[in-house]
């Protein structure tokens, strides 16, 4: 059941990274009102999904907010320094991470959290070893490190 709502899932969450990488890129936005709803879904899916397990098998607190707030972590301390930085770092990213987070395990989303960095990494280097340092959309990058993390957690 857990995978089914997982696939079901993975199917909007597709289209939307796809359409706030294009957005990002052309506009330096995201779609906020699907992204925020799609975010809102998967938290209230692993709310319900988490709380089968709690009955069923006795998970305890820590393990409940572990399963429920480590996946969160990327977006929240992008959000934040976002909000130090006053912007630098967009808040549109922050959200992007937020939904994904909503969506995925723990693991998965530290790893992609990792290889968006990589990626976002590699491509300033190569701007500045161009000279054409510049405002980079990051959300086609954290679009490219989740699905690297979910081919290799697969």
């Amino acid at each position: 059941m857990e995978n089914a709502i997982r696939i079901v899932g993975a199917v909007p969450l597709a289209g939307i990274m796809v359409g706030n990488s294009i957005l990002d890129v052309r506009r330096k936005e995201i779609y906020l009102g699907p992204t925020v709803m799609a975010g809102v879904i998967g938290i209230l899916v692993k709310v319900f999904m988490t709380y089968r397990e709690i009955i069923g098998s006795g998970m305890t607190l820590s393990s409940v907010l572990g399963v429920m707030v480590i996946p969160l972590l990327p977006g929240i301390c992008t959000a934040v320094i976002s909000i130090i930085t006053a912007g630098a770092v967009g808040l549109g990213d922050a959200i992007v991470l937020l939904m994904l987070g909503a969506w995925s395990d723990g693991e998965r989303m530290l790893m992609a959290f990792l290889f968006t960095g990589m990626l976002l990494s590699a491509y300033s280097g190569f701007l500045f070893i161009k000279n054409r340092m510049k405002e980079i959309s990051a959300v086609p990058f954290i679009m490219a490190g989740y699905l690297a993390s979910v081919l290799v957690t697969m």
